[in-house]
C-alpha cells in the first residue's frame, strides 16, 4: 500500500464456485435496488464493531431498497450468534452460512450469487463504513451510474494509526469512459472490493479455470470486478473516502504466503487477460504496473532488507520477468537487491523517518 490489498487468507477455495440459484431465505420478494453483501470468516471481534454502523446507515435510509445479506464461511467462533441475532432484530438482513469453507474467493462469488438487488456492494467484515456512506451511495446509484469506485482510508490492522487518508489520491470525482484509463490511474482501487459497487448483472466474466489459477492468488475476484467495469456504459470514480480499512496482521497471513507473488506476480497475469480478453490497452496497463513498482514493490524489498526476510532469487525472478522493461525497476528495486550496506542505508531512513510504524519495524528487527 502506502496501502495494500488484502492478502489472501489461510484457507484455501474447496472448489471452484458454481452458479447458484438464490437460496429460499426470509426476506421481501421484491427486487432490492442495492445488496450490500459481506462475506466473513471467524471475525466476531471485528464484526460487533462494523455491522451495526452498516446497519444503523441502513436504517437511516431504508424504505426497502436496500438488503444487507452476510455469509458465514463455516466460522467456529462466536460469529453464528451474532449474525442470528442482528438477522432477528432487522428482517431486511439475511444470513447464510455455507455448507463447507469455500475460501474467502469462494464466499465473495458466494455473495455475488445468492445477492439479489440489482447492484451490488461487497464490504469486507472488519471494513468500518464512514458516516453518510450508505446514503451517498444511494444517491449516487440515483443519478444513473452503473459502475462506481469510491476512495477510502486505510488504518494499520488495529485500527489505530492511519496509514493513508486516501487510497486513490483523487481531489475531484473522475467520470470515466474508458475503464482502462481508470485502471492506470487510481493504482489497485478496482482490485480493492469494498470501495466497487456495481450493477450486479456485470459479474460472471470468468470461468472455472480462471477461478481456480487466480484463486490462490486472491485475484479471482479483482479480475471479476475489473472485467465487470469495462462492461459498464457509465461509471465514475467518486472522491472522498466512504470507509476505513484495516491492514492484514502478520498472524492472518499464512506462513506459505509470498508477496512479491501474491502482488507482483498475480497482478501481472491479471492483466495479461484484461489486456487480450477485455480490450485494456497496453498503456494503461504499463501505468498500473508502473504504479505497482513506486508505490509497493520498493517498499517491501526495503523492508525485506531491514527484516532480513528477503530471498532475493525469488524476488529478481518476478520483477525482472514482469516488470524489466520499466526504468523504476532499473534505478531502484535492482539496488534494493544487490548492493552491499543497503539494509544498513533502509535502518538508518527508519530511524530518520520515525513514526509509529517506524517503532514497530525496528522493535521486530530487536525482536
Amino acid at each position: 500500500m502506502t496501502i495494500h490489498l488484502e492478502p489472501p487468507r489461510a484457507a484455501t477455495p474447496v472448489a471452484a464456485p458454481e452458479r447458484r440459484p438464490t437460496l429460499p431465505l426470509s426476506g421481501p420478494e421484491e427486487t432490492p435496488l442495492l445488496t450490500i453483501a459481506i462475506p466473513t470468516y471467524n471475525r466476531a471481534c471485528w464484526l460487533v464493531r462494523s455491522l451495526p454502523i452498516v446497519l444503523a446507515q441502513v436504517e437511516a435510509v431504508q424504505d426497502g431498497s436496500i438488503e444487507v445479506l452476510v455469509a458465514d464461511n463455516c466460522s467456529t467462533d462466536e460469529t453464528p450468534d451474532i449474525l442470528n441475532r442482528l438477522a432477528a432484530q432487522h428482517p431486511w438482513v439475511r444470513v447464510t452460512r455455507n455448507p463447507e469453507n469455500l475460501g474467502p474467493e469462494g464466499n465473495f462469488f458466494r455473495v455475488r450469487d445468492l445477492a439479489r438487488g440489482r447492484y451490488l456492494w461487497i464490504l469486507g467484515d472488519d471494513d468500518v463504513l464512514l458516516p453518510d456512506a450508505v446514503a451517498r451511495v444511494t444517491r449516487m446509484i440515483g443519478r444513473g451510474y452503473d459502475y462506481l469506485l469510491f476512495d477510502c482510508m486505510c488504518f494499520d490492522e488495529g485500527m489505530d494509526v492511519c496509514r493513508s487518508p486516501s487510497l486513490l489520491r483523487l481531489r475531484a470525482d473522475l467520470p470515466f469512459d474508458r475503464v482502462d484509463r481508470v485502471f492506470g490511474a487510481t493504482y489497485l482501487g478496482l482490485g480493492f472490493i469494498s470501495i466497487n459497487v456495481a450493477r450486479r448483472d456485470l459479474f460472471g466474466n470468468i470461468g472455472e479455470a480462471e477461478y481456480r489459477h487466480f484463486a490462490h492468488w486472491g485475484l479471482s475476484f479483482f479480475l471479476d470486478a475489473c472485467a465487470a467495469a469495462s462492461r459498464a456504459k457509465r461509471g465514475i470514480v467518486v472522491a472522498g473516502p466512504i470507509l476505513t480499512a484495516r491492514g492484514t496482521s502478520r498472524e492472518e497471513i499464512s506462513p506459505n504466503f509470498n508477496y512479491f507473488t501474491a502482488f507482483l506476480e498475480g497482478p501481472h497475469e491479471a492483466c495479461e487477460i484484461l489486456r487480450e480478453r477485455f480490450g485494456f490497452r497496453r498503456r494503461y496497463i504499463r501505468r498500473f504496473k508502473g504504479a505497482i513498482l513506486r508505490r509497493m514493490a520498493w517498499r517491501r524489498l526495503a523492508y525485506e532488507r531491514l527484516t532480513g526476510e528477503l530471498d532475493v532469487a525469488s524476488a529478481r525472478r518476478i520483477l525482472r520477468a514482469h516488470y524489466g522493461s520499466h526504468l523504476f525497476f532499473w534505478l531502484t528495486c535492482v539496488p534494493l537487491l544487490y548492493l552491499p550496506g543497503v539494509g544498513r542505508a533502509v535502518r538508518l531512513a527508519v530511524r530518520l523517518g520515525g513514526g509509529e510504524r517506524a517503532r514497530r519495524l525496528l522493535a521486530r528487527e530487536r525482536g
